[in-house]
Parts: C-alpha cells; sequence; structure tokens
C-alpha cells in the first residue's frame, strides 16, 4: 500500500475561496514563489515547471464549472483562526441530490529546492537570529551553536522544503529550582506544582501589532516575499506567536514561517522554510461525484478525506468534567452480543476546487487539485480530485520497515 498521506492545511480567514488555494487555475506561471532568497545559489524565479505528459483519455482544459477559469466563491462558512485538521475515521460519504460532477483540468504545485546552498542558509539564519558560531554538517543537515540546550541554535534540515529552525531558551525565563524536600505532585507554597519552570517575573505577552512588526522584520532580512503571505497572530500570555502562511493567489498553503515572541522581544524559537513552488499545469481532474465513488475501491481507504474542524474545541475548566458523547446501546443477534461499529453518513451538497498538501515517499511535498466538499450541516472535508493516473499505489509487505506515518503541517 502507498504510503502517500494527505495534509489538509488551514484556510485563510475571510477568503474569498473556501479551500486553501483556490481556483481552478492559479495564475502565477511556470515559476517558483515563496521560499527565503538567502542560501540560494539561483533566485526562486529562475526555477521553471518540468513538461508534463498527459494520458490520452484526459479531459479538456474547460475549467470546472466556472466562466473565463475564474475561481468559484466561497460558502459562507467562518474558520476560525485556530482551525485544526482532523481525519474522517468511520464516515461514509454519499454524493446528495444536485451536487455537480464536472471533470477539467487544474494547477498543482511542487515544493522545491533547487539551488539553496543549505551551508549559506544556516550562516545567514545565524547573523540574522543572532547566534554565534560557523556552520556545522550534521546527519540531519546543518548546525549553528551548540544542540545541547546550552544556548541559541540554528538547525537546518536535508529535507525538500529546505526548513529550519531557530530555539533560544534563554528566552523563556530564569528557571525556578524545585526545593530538595518538595513533593512534585503536592505543589509548592506558591501556588506552583513544585516543578522547575519559567521565572514568574517574565514580562507580559508582547501585543500582537509589535509580534507582527518584530516578525515582519526578520522576514524581510531573509528574503521572503512578503507580498505572498497572511498573518496569523496568538497570543498566549506570556508569550505571542507571528505565524506567516505562504499563500498562492491571495489563499493560505500550509508553508509558513512562525516566531514566538516575549514580553521584551526577544525570540524564543523561529521555524520556517527556505523552497520554493514550482507549478504544474494540466493536471486532469475527475467531478465530485466520482471522486466520492473512487474511495469505496481498493487501495483508496489510504486517502480518505481529512476534515476540516471548525476550531470550536470545548475545553473543560474547573474540574468539570466534558460532557460525554450519547453510544448507542450494543446490539444483540439471536442472544448473542454484536459487534457494534458506530459511523457517521456525510451526505455531500457542496463542492469547491482548491489544493491541498501531501507528502510523496521519498519526503518530497506536492500541492495537487483538492476539492473541499461539504454537507448540509456545514461539516467540511478536503478530498483528492486528479485523475486515477496521477495516483500510484505501490504495494508492500506489512513487516518491511516501520509503518509509514502522515507528516505533520508544521515544518521545523
Amino acid at each position: 500500500m502507498s504510503n502517500i498521506n494527505e495534509v489538509q492545511e488551514p484556510r485563510k480567514r475571510g477568503g474569498r475561496r473556501a479551500l486553501i488555494v483556490g481556483g481552478c487555475v492559479v495564475a502565477l506561471g511556470a515559476v517558483a514563489v515563496g521560499g527565503a532568497i538567502v542560501g540560494r545559489t539561483t533566485t526562486p524565479q529562475a526555477q521553471t515547471a518540468p513538461s508534463v505528459s498527459e494520458p490520452a483519455n484526459e479531459p479538456g482544459t474547460v475549467p470546472m464549472g466556472m466562466s473565463n477559469g475564474s475561481a468559484p466563491q466561497a460558502s459562507d462558512t467562518k474558520v476560525a483562526a485556530s482551525s485544526m485538521i482532523w481525519p474522517g475515521f468511520n464516515t461514509v460519504f454519499t454524493p446528495g441530490k444536485g451536487l455537480p460532477n464536472k471533470s477539467g483540468t487544474a494547477s498543482g504545485y511542487t515544493v522545491d529546492d533547487t539551488g539553496i546552498d543549505r551551508e549559506a542558509l544556516a550562516a545567514e539564519l545565524a547573523t540574522v537570529f543572532g547566534v554565534a558560531g560557523q556552520p556545522v554538517k550534521n546527519d540531519y543537515g546543518w548546525s549553528v551553536g551548540p544542540t545541547d540546550g546550552s544556548g541559541p541554535v540554528i538547525y537546518v534540515n536535508d529535507d525538500s522544503s529546505a526548513s529550519w529552525s531557530y530555539n533560544n531558551p534563554a528566552a523563556y525565563g530564569v528557571p525556578t529550582p524545585m526545593p530538595a524536600d518538595a513533593s512534585v505532585s503536592s505543589g509548592s507554597a506558591d501556588g506552583s506544582d513544585g516543578v522547575a519552570g519559567p521565572n514568574p517575573s517574565v514580562s507580559p505577552a508582547p501585543s500582537k501589532k509589535d509580534a507582527q512588526a518584530w516578525a515582519t522584520d526578520v522576514l524581510t532580512r531573509l528574503g521572503v516575499p512578503l507580498t505572498s503571505i497572511d498573518w496569523q497572530i496568538d497570543s498566549y500570555d506570556p508569550f505571542t506567536t507571528a505565524t506567516a502562511w505562504l499563500t498562492i493567489d491571495g489563499e493560505r498553503t500550509q508553508l509558513q514561517w512562525s516566531m514566538t515572541f516575549f514580553g521584551d522581544g526577544e525570540i524564543s524559537n523561529a521555524y520556517g522554510f527556505a523552497a520554493g513552488l514550482v507549478e504544474i499545469p494540466g493536471y486532469a481532474i475527475i467531478g465530485v461525484k466520482d471522486a466520492i465513488a473512487r474511495l469505496n475501491q481498493p487501495g483508496w481507504s489510504a486517502l480518505q478525506p481529512a476534515m476540516i474542524s471548525n476550531g470550536d474545541v470545548t475545553v473543560a475548566v474547573d474540574n468539570q468534567p466534558a460532557t460525554e458523547p450519547t453510544l448507542p446501546p450494543n446490539p444483540t443477534y439471536q442472544g448473542r452480543p454484536a459487534l457494534g461499529v458506530t459511523i457517521t453518513v456525510a451526505t455531500i451538497t457542496k463542492s469547491e476546487l482548491g489544493l491541498a498538501q501531501y507528502w510523496q515517499p521519498d519526503g518530497t511535498i506536492l500541492l495537487l487539485p483538492a476539492y473541499l466538499i461539504s454537507d448540509k450541516d456545514g461539516h467540511q472535508w478536503s478530498m483528492l480530485a486528479v485523475d486515477d493516473a496521477y495516483v500510484a499505489f505501490t504495494q508492500v509487505a506489512p513487516n518491511d520497515g516501520p509503518m509509514p506515518m502522515a507528516r505533520q503541517g508544521t515544518i521545523g
């Protein structure tokens, strides 16, 4: 079975399209966008898309039910900035009455690290973040600074996105030592749990405005295209995190740069990437009804739609337990216990075309055309839209190495 795993991206808040990168044809041309300029022997704009050989039965180039190649308009569904992605396990999908089933073509993208000198990138990151030392080659890539947690450090990875990270332990404050006779479980006199942690004198979280301004300054020095990002600022006293999502045609991808600041403006950690995106035009797209029907075919259980949460997560407070779900009674048959299996039947009433991020078995990343499908209650999922010819299932034995794991959205 293939180890290609789907990861759906967060959506742009208030965007005009419901999926991250909406539109049948994203008009960027065959050039790479995004990433950082530093550490490159060639610039992102110099990269071009490779030629694509199309199958003989590929549909025509008519846009997906749209005129002039324009994108569908977003639904009225509002998604919180804290949207998270959850897998749609035990869900059976069925098309609703009137759901369209039009085919066509759309662009995809590859994440491309051509021309990136990772040693130079590590050195430049060290300069920007103020980390002393020279780049050192490691098994995973390059580093600058102590890797034992004793001081600030830069990491640059040998992955397909040329991801990097920065960590500054000192920004979290001076740890409060636990008394030798203190019990970890009983807590301390000052109300703490008795475990070493940040000094309570740490300044309050910086304002969202300041965090965005500081992050903008850092990204500018790294050569990040500020015209192609969408900001998300989250404050969790005593720190504030500024996340810059890379966008295509104004819509978020899953690729991001993120920095966490404490009250004095000191960065505790940051991560991002230096690769660019290369457009691959002309992917054959099947209709949404056909895409739903093929979920029942052999192999497609590996590419089940990914559910998109609306971000409304209830958290139990004041020691009050969360509401328990209502479960059906255990079934029986002829007086014997029967196995009870709970499923959800989702009748899809709406669909829109956009992009979703997928990891290849070798670790490279594809942004492929995908449908955002919705039921009448507003639940939403991301579902692959490309023709079967663009999906290759590779059969492997269960004991051939570790089981493949889904890659997470953040890169650091």
